[in-house]
């Protein structure tokens, strides 16, 4: 399980001098580890698109967990695991039974990245359509730099909103617009060999838009 948190930085000791932006810290239990590390290489390929299509990505840490000690998260994803279990068909929870017999890594892994504000819920009509343009743009800046992002969900949930607090936003490389909006969830992503227009194919069929030719 990864589960995504906006810290509050308290500057103390040596932090007393630094100068942190707003973080949104990604944080993956042992049985996901490998998920931030995909997620971090694939922001590290789009480096020419952070702080204009996707957040600003400050890098990818992993940390041993001596026997004795746990994470809180990893408490919190076996809590999860029982109440599924609880509630669904054994046959019907996601994850096999064997995945409990494996011995993994006891480590957990952080991914941290500019802070972006999450829609709400419900959204006006005009603003789901701004977004849903804006979008469609935002998903050519990826497909011109060969990423197809493969988890794009119908409501763009993917797409959220940038956070100029700390940083001001960029001009895109293909379009040099300057997005109100961040493209995130790349831990399923994957540089493709799909030349630019066939991913843009898949990216208007994913967000249910009238065929698209930019």
């Amino acid at each position: 399980m990864c589960t995504t948190h906006r810290p509050h930085l308290e500057k103390d000791g040596d932090l007393s001098s630094k100068d942190i932006p707003p973080l949104v810290v990604k944080i993956c239990t042992s049985r996901k580890y490998y998920k931030t590390g995909w997620e971090a290489y694939n922001y590290e390929e789009m480096e020419t698109l952070q702080g204009s299509v996707i957040p600003r990505y400050y890098g990818h840490f992993m940390a041993v967990v001596e026997p004795g000690n746990s994470v809180k998260v990893w408490t919190i994803e076996k809590r999860r695991r029982q109440e599924l279990d609880h509630e669904i068909p054994h046959s019907e929870v996601y994850e096999s039974d064997d995945e409990d017999h494996i011995d993994y890594p006891r480590v957990v892994t952080i991914l941290l990245l500019e802070r972006y504000t999450p829609n709400p819920l419900q959204l006006p009509p005009k603003l789901v359509h701004t977004i849903r343009e804006d979008a469609m743009l935002m998903f050519a800046e990826i497909a011109a730099v060969g990423i197809q992002h493969n988890d794009i969900h119908m409501h763009l949930n993917n797409v959220v909103q940038a956070n100029e607090t700390y940083l001001p936003t960029l001009s895109s490389p293909k379009y040099n617009k300057k997005f109100q909006w961040r493209i995130i969830d790349f831990g399923l992503a994957q540089k493709s060999e799909h030349t630019y227009k066939e991913l843009m194919f898949l990216y208007e069929e994913k967000s249910e838009e009238p065929r698209w030719n930019p």
